[in-house]
């Protein structure tokens, strides 16, 4: 018998009834919680990467001026939360013989050690950066170095001696055709401002030996050794002072300056002893000074000012034939806004750490202390292999006072296409570089000093003074950066690039490397990158690029000679990879003393061929890693060497043909090689791994958020289904008890 209420309703039905209800609500819920979870699922499996791929493309891309006003932009090596430290390690080779190579040159081998490394680091500024309307960013930049001994060798110090070829000297006499040249050029400049007579000039340059205790004060004066420097205004300085008395009594005075005996190195002008940070960052130079200034009081006197009237990107006819000489005006005023404002000042402190500050004192006001008062004796900034091109230490001076004149720089911001991102368009505010001579047709020789001196008189690459003798080679290819993300996906982060080669500029050679994808892979700080590195036979001479000057006079460098003005190349350090003759011409040590020798760099196959042991290969070959996903190089090394060689005058000889004729030409001899390189700091290696951990759920979610909202769809389906069963069979109980 059923229990019933007090109405007579049986408790068991409303019992069953509400069970019934209740296994319809669990279903229904169920089956809403299921559907919610797979949307979620399906979610996290596309719209999530989706917006983890945007992210990663808007990191790397440039759209918006607040893009260009972050610190990571502005100040990419400095230490803000996504900058990256950047390092420049110093290896100069220190010339271990060069008195005998000077009194011997026939019979003597150059000797070279290598030493360091002495280790900058770099911290970059941009400014006045803009966004263009053809997907470029718009900017200038310079550089600071500070140096870093606890990453340099233990006993590496920057006041270090080093003896090396004076690069400046060799530029200087390959530029003229020729010591004899250089030296003529200078006597016709500067004996005239003290009022020497024309006569009495003309009887110098006629007079080797005078000629040659020319050169030698000039060099002294270009040493910064301190006591050379002060031997050579004191053999000057006489002569200079015999200016308005008669022409006999002017003779007599070069004829006594012609004995003055000006031996030793720091006279030579073929090599030069001076310290690791004179060396990397550069010294001031009275050659460049002086040959910048040449006219000086003509560019003062007005012609400078019609010059900056001149839009040189839109040139006039008027303009266009006064360039060459706008440019020389530029250069004179900017050497003797330099020497008053910096160099002057460094060469002082120099000197006053060697023969003390009123000695010092007066070496500078005997010399480039005149330059303000008579255009005397001005200096220039001599170039460095850390500080660059501009010879100017930035952390020593205002950087305001030469904001003005730093040129612009371009660079694909990656807006229209993600392909061309940090293509460079404009490289300090030059488009184009001319790189070679087509006349020149001898591959296996170097340019002799007449053919690089009149290349450059005819090396413009603008279309409207175009010279079909002239190589000219566009600024092309990328930074170090960032390149085309790969992006994510629904499995995460992508782990391929979409590129297997990558140009990147090189603003020493002006020209593009091509990078390949080796197909291996490479850990740094537990985070995979995808390995690139160029052809081992880059510098090898082939068909492509015969017009270049790489493989001349050998396989295994780029000669520079051309666009430099100065027989400089470019290869990979000791030569590695290239021919084995660069290894005979010379004696080459490591910094350990071990001797350099084709033993040492490479292994003997049994059909007689060699190749670079690996762990040399390992030690001096570039490299770039980049994180696929962000397209980011998280780590990269550029291993780099610098050699000199002196040039052949039209003779065969030597372009020292005044003091030390019998010098060999185009021996290519090793200066120093770089290493530059950026590593992913740990604290943003932990983030992008954190990161990179998150946009590897959406797999897992997906797969997850799927099968757990199927099953809450499937049991609520149960459910439900089993309600209207078992309420199907309530409604027809309940129809038969009403009919009883």
């Amino acid at each position: 018998m059923k229990a019933t209420d007090d109405s007579g309703v049986s408790l068991q039905d409303d019992t069953e009834r509400s069970n019934c209800c209740s296994r319809r609500v669990i279903g229904i819920t169920l089956v809403l919680f299921g559907v919610i979870f797979i949307v979620l699922g399906i979610l996290s499996g596309t719209y999530f990467p989706s917006m983890v791929n945007r992210s990663l493309i808007g990191r790397a891309i440039m759209c918006d001026e607040s893009d260009i006003s972050h610190d990571s932009f502005l100040h990419p090596y400095n230490d803000c939360d996504d900058c990256v430290p950047y390092y420049y390690s110093y290896h100069p080779f220190h010339v271990i013989n060069p008195m005998d190579v000077l009194l011997n040159p026939n019979s003597t081998k150059l000797k070279l050690q290598e030493k360091g490394p002495y280790t900058y680091r770099r911290y970059l500024e941009r400014f006045d950066a803009t966004l263009t309307d053809d997907n470029m960013v718009k900017f200038k930049f310079f550089d600071k170095w500070v140096f870093q001994p606890s990453l340099s060798c233990e006993e590496c110090k920057p006041t270090d001696i080093i003896t090396q070829m004076d690069g400046v000297y060799n530029a200087a006499a390959t530029r003229k055709a020729g010591e004899r040249n250089l030296v003529l050029e200078l006597v016709s400049v500067v004996l005239p401002k003290y009022n020497i007579d024309a006569t009495v000039i003309e009887a110098v340059k006629e007079n080797t030996g005078m000629l040659r205790n020319f050169l030698r004060v000039l060099n002294g004066l270009n040493s910064m050794h301190a006591p050379s420097m002060l031997k050579a205004v004191a053999t000057l300085g006489p002569v200079l002072q015999l200016g308005g008395a008669s022409s006999e009594k002017q003779l007599e005075g070069f004829k006594a300056f012609e004995q003055v005996p000006l031996d030793g190195m720091h006279f030579s002008g073929i090599f030069t002893n001076r310290t690791v940070e004179a060396m990397a960052m550069g010294t001031p130079s009275f050659t460049l000074g002086i040959s910048a200034t040449v006219d000086l009081t003509k560019c003062e006197s007005g012609k400078f000012q019609f010059c900056e009237a001149c839009d040189f990107s839109k040139p006039s006819s008027a303009c266009l034939q006064s360039r060459a000489q706008c440019d020389k005006c530029s250069k004179a005023i900017k050497a003797k806004m330099l020497t008053v404002l910096y160099l002057c000042d460094k060469l002082e402190n120099l000197a006053s750490s060697q023969i003390g500050k009123q000695n010092a004192n007066i070496l500078v006001e005997l010399t480039c202390r005149q330059c303000n008062k008579t255009g005397n004796f001005c200096l220039a900034p001599g170039p460095g292999p850390v500080v660059g091109k501009s010879g100017i230490d930035y952390k020593e001076v205002d950087v305001e006072m030469f904001k003005t004149t730093f040129p612009f720089t371009t660079r694909n911001t990656g807006c229209g296409n993600i392909q061309d991102i940090s293509n460079y368009g404009m490289y300090n505010g030059v488009k184009t570089n001319p790189i070679w001579s087509r006349n020149h047709t001898n591959s296996s020789m170097n340019p002799t000093a007449p053919e690089v001196v009149l290349f450059r008189e005819n090396e413009s690459c603008d279309p409207d003074e175009k010279n079909d003798a002239v190589v000219c080679s566009p600024v092309q290819g990328k930074g170090t950066s960032g390149y085309p993300p790969a992006g994510a996906s629904v499995k995460g982060f992508n782990s391929k690039l979409s590129f297997t080669s990558v140009d990147i500029y090189n603003s020493e050679s002006k020209q593009k490397v091509t990078l390949f994808d080796t197909g291996t892979s490479s850990h740094v700080k537990g985070i995979r990158l995808q390995h690139f590195r160029p052809d081992t036979k880059y510098f090898d001479k082939t068909t492509g690029n015969e017009d270049t000057g790489i493989g001349v006079p050998v396989n295994g460098v780029q000669n520079l000679g051309y666009p430099k003005g100065i027989l400089m190349f470019f290869s990979p350090p000791f030569f590695m990879h290239g021919d084995t003759s660069l290894l005979d011409a010379i004696e080459l040590y490591f910094s350990d003393g071990k001797s350099v020798t084709k033993t040492s760099m490479y292994n003997t196959d049994g059909d007689g061929s060699m190749m670079v042991k690996s762990d040399v290969d390992d030690k001096f070959s570039s490299y770039l890693n980049i994180e696929p996903a962000t397209g980011r190089p998280f780590d990269f090394r550029k291993r780099q060497m610098s050699s000199y060689a002196f040039a052949r005058l039209s003779d065969g000889k030597s372009i020292s043909n005044l003091n030390y004729p019998d010098i060999k030409p185009d021996i290519i001899v090793p200066a120093y090689w770089i290493e530059a390189r950026a590593t992913i700091t740990s604290s943003l290696a932990d983030k992008f791994k954190s990161n990179k951990k998150l946009a590897a759920l959406s797999l897992p979610f997906l797969i997850s958020g799927l099968i757990f909202g199927m099953t809450l769809v499937a049991v609520g389906s149960f459910f439900i289904v089993k309600y209207q069963r078992e309420h199907s069979g309530s409604n027809q109980k309940t129809v038969m008890s009403s009919s009883v």
